[in-house]
């Protein structure tokens, strides 16, 4: 399994969150990306949409990949909503993991316009 993290930064020198991947199989053609954006004066500007859209079409570009898997608390409605923009459904949720409820979301194929996978 291969993981990366990056970092995003808004002012010079500035870190605002990051862009990361993990659980990357190319033998079963399959990783986990996500993003944080950590200071809150930043959320809901789009930041966290555009470091997903970009990664996504990354590990698009860079592996055979066959399907991105992502992961939230079920009551992150920032990340459901980029989420779903991005063209990612939910497949599921795991009860009490963590104390809360993750949804589970996951997209296949080939990434779409703008790099988004698409059914």
């Amino acid at each position: 399994m291969i993981n990366r993290t990056v970092s995003l930064g808004g002012a010079v020198g500035q870190v605002i969150g990051m862009a990361d991947y993990r659980d990357l199989d190319p033998y079963a053609g399959v990783a986990t990306p996500g993003v944080t954006i950590g200071e809150r004066e930043f959320w809901g500007r789009g930041h966290g949409s555009d470091a997903l859209r970009l990664l996504v079409g990354h590990l698009f570009g860079a592996y055979s990949l066959s399907r991105l898997e992502l992961d939230t608390w079920s009551g992150n409605e920032r990340a459901v909503r980029a989420f779903t923009r991005l063209g990612f459904h939910e497949e599921g949720r795991r009860r009490s993991a963590g104390k809360r409820d993750n949804a589970a979301r996951r997209g296949a194929g080939q990434p779409g316009p703008g790099g988004t996978s698409q059914r």
